[in-house]
């Protein structure tokens, strides 16, 4: 996934190679790294001036009828799921 032999991989854990700024980055996708994880991933490499920024996901809004649909639904607990399956919003049967 990281399109990187296992040669260069394993000299990268035993520290005899240095990882550049991008192969960090395409390691960091391919292990699924959450934020804490990447910070401590370029802090073991030693570059962690070169973290990358990460971009804020716009949120997601929830619209006017669902929220009605929330409202109206009063003795049913329910919860709207977003695209990432966070959830956006619930009502009082649902808390």
């Amino acid at each position: 996934l990281a399109a990187i032999s296992v040669d260069y991989y394993t000299r990268l854990e035993q520290g005899r190679v240095r990882a550049s700024a991008p192969v960090l980055v395409t390691l960091a996708r391919a292990l699924r790294l959450d934020d804490d994880q990447q910070k401590y991933l370029y802090e073991l490499a030693g570059r962690s001036d070169d973290l990358p920024k990460r971009r804020r996901r716009p949120v997601q809004p929830v619209r006017p009828p669902m929220r009605r649909l929330l409202e109206q639904l009063t003795h049913t607990p329910a919860l709207v799921l977003g695209r990432r399956l966070d959830v956006l919003a619930w009502n009082p049967a649902a808390t």
